[in-house]
């Protein structure tokens, strides 16, 4: 990504918080260095709006309840579900985030489509404000296949025509806080602990999978500061890059970082590293942080702390 795309991007979303800000202002907003911005009505989360790879911004949206929760389509957006449902699939059965779906955009399509944008952004603060999060248990699992093969048509100012491919005649129930915040914090305490074993681009689908298969929707509308949240972000935001870090950097060092939120320096020191050919026993004083990155010279002149 270029200087100049990053900066359009990150002006882009600026704009469009102040934009949703000035809509809505009694809602909040959480920042992370990982997940991008979160907003919430009260502790609902109804948005996130974070930098995606290959130059776009990732919207993350409530399903509509009055839609059967299906997803919409509207011109050439790119809109999904987050994650697949695959009952055969333990990670999948009730896959992370689905009560969400995801729309990938460049600045220049959300610009042009910012009406659609309002709309569907202002009907998801409905549906948070009014607790119609969708809520699927792990016994009613089935309920997700309609709603993740189903898609409706948008059209602007609120006239839209059903698509789905089936209609599940099974009521959904409604988020219930109170009931959803126990129910959560029993499943947190029989969770597996994240995998730390990243070496190839099919490992990290499969440490991605394992959080994902502890992770319930109560840390998607928590804040974004649990340290094996934070890894699982990083992981998820840029697989490629992980991977890149990790031929470089040691699995031990690049979870210390990435847990305590210090994003600055690992990037900096895979910087480094990647750009000097560096004796192993100064590898080992950056790790131990014995030498100054900053006063690190290409012509390998270190200076100890």
């Amino acid at each position: 990504m270029t200087t100049s795309t990053a900066k359009s991007i990150e002006n882009t979303i600026n704009q469009a918080l102040d934009d949703i800000l000035e809509r809505h202002p009694n809602i909040t907003d959480k920042h992370s260095k990982t997940a991008g911005i979160g907003l919430y009505v009260g502790d609902r989360k109804f948005l996130q709006i974070s930098e995606n790879t290959r130059d776009r911004i990732e919207f993350l949206i409530l399903r509509d309840p009055d839609k059967d929760y299906c997803r919409p389509q509207y011109g050439d957006l790119d809109i999904r579900n987050i994650r697949k449902y695959d009952p055969t699939q333990a990670s999948y059965i009730r896959p992370w985030g689905y009560m969400f779906y995801k729309v990938l955009v460049t600045t220049e399509q959300y610009l042009d489509n910012k009406n659609v944008f309002d709309q569907l952004i202002d009907k998801s603060y409905d549906i948070a404000n009014e607790e119609k999060i969708l809520k699927v248990s792990k016994t009613e699992h089935e309920q997700l296949e309609p709603i993740f093969e189903g898609t409706y048509i948008f059209e602007e100012n609120d006239e839209v025509e059903t698509s789905t491919e089936e209609t599940s005649d099974t009521d959904v129930e409604h988020s219930d806080p109170e009931r959803e915040e126990i129910e959560e914090v029993e499943a947190e305490e029989n969770d597996e602990p994240l995998s730390v074993e990243i070496l190839s681009e099919d490992e990290a689908e499969e440490v991605e999978s394992k959080e994902v298969s502890s992770v319930d929707e109560k840390e998607v509308v928590a804040d974004e500061t649990d340290p094996d949240r934070r890894v699982f972000n990083y992981i998820n935001k840029d697989p490629e890059k992980t991977i890149s870090i990790l031929d470089k950097i040691e699995i031990a060092l690049f979870l210390e970082l990435v847990k305590k939120d210090d994003i600055a320096r690992l990037e900096s020191l895979y910087s480094l590293l990647s750009k000097n050919k560096i004796p192993e026993e100064y590898v080992t004083a950056l790790i131990a942080n014995r030498i100054s990155v900053d006063n690190f010279s290409r012509k390998n002149k270190y200076t100890w702390k």
